[in-house]
């Protein structure tokens, strides 16, 4: 459809052109029509020669706007998303070091304000990771996510063994006491890697 379309517009073109290159082979022998005829054909190739490049030149300005404030866009949306990446790390690693043993707390506590990871999958479900470019930060991220995951689901386990005694299973130790020590094995590594991301993401930010 497209090439029929293209053959008509060329045919009606041509069409056009036939009048005009008729009448000024006719009149061509007059000396006034043949001075008009030059002056216009002189100023239009002035204009031409004039007009393109200045259009062509005003045109690159555009496009190099448009692309600068494109990427003037992306990295302060990078920088946006890496700020509220880093905040909900720094949330998690204060509530993980606020449940470890101190001078009040003997023992490794576990509380109902569970850890955060609903930032970061709202900007994996929308696509917004996009704007962070480094593999290796990503996986760095998703490592310390996996772990806070982790911490999650064994707290939610602890406060069931706790509250709900049908779990109780005579073993060598309570339900709730094994759960805490997994609880105590994976903080080190999840704490490790939240400081290493928030480092990380703290660098990235002063680029």
């Amino acid at each position: 459809m497209n090439k029929y379309l293209s053959n008509w517009i060329m045919v009606i073109l041509v069409l056009l052109t036939i009048p005009p290159i008729v009448f000024s082979i006719c009149y061509f022998n007059d000396i006034q029509f043949r001075q008009n005829l030059m002056a216009g054909l002189l100023s239009t190739l002035v204009g031409l020669v004039i007009g393109i490049p200045i259009a062509l030149r005003l045109n690159h300005i555009q496009e190099k706007n448009d692309l600068t404030k494109k990427e003037n866009e992306d990295i302060e949306r990078k920088r946006r998303i890496i700020k509220i990446i880093q905040n909900e790390l720094l949330f998690n690693n204060d509530r993980l070091v606020e449940r470890q043993p101190n001078e009040q707390n003997a023992e490794r506590i576990v509380t109902t304000e569970t850890l955060k990871d609903e930032l970061w999958n709202s900007l994996s479900d929308g696509g917004e990771l996009r704007y962070i470019n480094d593999p290796e930060l990503l996986d760095l991220i998703s490592k310390a996510y996996y772990y806070i995951r982790i911490i999650k689901y064994l707290e939610d386990k602890y406060f069931e063994s706790i509250h709900f005694p049908g779990l109780m299973v005579k073993q060598g130790s309570p339900p709730n006491e094994r759960i805490l020590n997994y609880i105590k094995q994976t903080d080190p590594v999840v704490i490790k890697y939240i400081k290493t991301c928030i480092e990380k993401l703290e660098s990235v930010m002063k680029q």
